[in-house]
């Protein structure tokens, strides 16, 4: 497990570290830096991380805002680490214990930094009693709605919901967003799994939290304005990036679940997988990230026995902040698409209880938690 130095670390009331990880992301940065330079009502430092970048741009943009910014540290880096890797040298080299990282295409509200310490509080959730182990903020992507709340099923998928009581209220819900995020790095270490690279990263530490009975938060306001896969799109990475997410997704579900969890799921998973092949113009991504899988058995198994050993609860109480459901229907549910995944949600369902799965809605309001 990796650790952090914490002599260099500081409990201190209201003050947060703010990592933003950087690949060649200079004119992202443009407009990231002002916003959360700009915050107010706690005491806050921001650690850039150049991630490897090719070009000069990312460095030369940070020291010029720190001419202004006392506040504001530079980290380089000689080779791109990925998301995970910069991300994890940022949290250990910061200064406070609640660290906030940031993706570097995002734009934040003035009370973004307030509004995710006002959520933490004393770190213990008033409504459940639990342990919080992250809270994340509400995004809008490329000025469209904000996302609706999401939650994660048992085939490592997001499912999105349409209820909008998300917009007055915050919700606990399975993972925290990889992109906006605030957690305690004395409890968790280094948030991410670093040969994750990038993709499901975050759903990997929300696995984490769920088996170590804390929750995680989705504040309502105020919003988080991403600029949708700013890097990787620039960089017209996909096949690397559809690789990644399945080969990250069947390592998230052949580690964390418990054994008979395993026997009872892994055969679905199989013909999932079989169908998700033969339906997708990305086949072969999807066939490269099980091979890598299966390649490299004895390095996931490691993995395995080490969040085994980490968990503290069973994976019924895990399930609860789980969904039940195969489809999501969030996009159109009274059309007739939408009334046949209904009525496959409905079979799942079934399934889960006939063999003694107790899976939750997915998503509860946390009414007494607000930001």
């Amino acid at each position: 497990m990796s650790t952090i130095p914490v002599a260099n670390t500081i409990s201190v009331a209201n003050a947060i570290s703010v990592v933003i990880p950087s690949w060649d992301g200079g004119e992202l940065l443009r407009r990231t830096l002002p916003s959360v330079l700009a915050q107010t009502g706690v005491a806050f430092e921001v650690i850039v991380v150049d991630n490897g970048s090719e070009s000069d741009e990312t460095k030369t943009l940070v020291r010029k805002f720190q001419e202004e910014h006392k506040n504001l540290r530079l980290v380089s880096l000689k080779h791109n680490a990925g998301y995970t890797g910069g991300v994890n040298v940022g949290a250990q080299e910061a200064q406070y214990t609640l660290v906030a990282v940031l993706g570097n295409d995002n734009v934040v509200e003035p009370n973004w930094l307030k509004s995710l310490l006002d959520c933490w509080g004393d770190g213990i959730c008033r409504e459940t009693g639990k342990m919080i182990g992250a809270v994340m903020s509400q995004t809008i992507v490329n000025h469209q709605i904000p996302y609706g709340p999401c939650s994660l099923n048992l085939f490592g998928r997001n499912i999105f919901y349409t209820d909008d009581t998300w917009i007055k209220e915050n919700f606990l819900t399975f993972y925290p967003g990889g992109n906006a995020f605030l957690y305690d790095k004395f409890t968790y270490d280094l948030p991410f799994t670093e040969f994750y690279y990038t993709y499901q990263e975050d759903v990997s530490l929300g696995w984490r939290i769920q088996n170590r009975e804390s929750i995680v938060i989705q504040t309502h306001t105020p919003y988080v304005h991403s600029f949708d896969g700013g890097t990787t799109k620039r960089k017209r990475v996909r096949f690397k990036s559809l690789m990644l997410t399945e080969r990250n997704r069947w390592i998230n579900l052949l580690t964390f679940p418990e054994s008979s969890t395993l026997l009872k799921l892994f055969w679905l998973w199989f013909f999932d997988f079989c169908f998700s092949v033969l339906v997708s113009s990305n086949r072969i991504a999807k066939i490269s990230g099980l091979v890598w899988v299966i390649c490299n058995y004895k390095l996931v198994n490691s993995l395995r026995v080490r969040r085994q050993i980490e968990r503290t609860i069973d994976d019924g109480t895990v399930f609860l902040y789980m969904s039940p459901d195969y489809f999501s229907t969030a996009s159109d549910p009274f059309s007739f698409s939408g009334q046949i995944k209904k009525s496959v949600n409905r079979i799942f369902k079934i399934y889960w209880a006939l063999v003694g799965l107790d899976v939750g809605s997915g998503l509860r309001t946390n009414k007494g938690q607000k930001p």
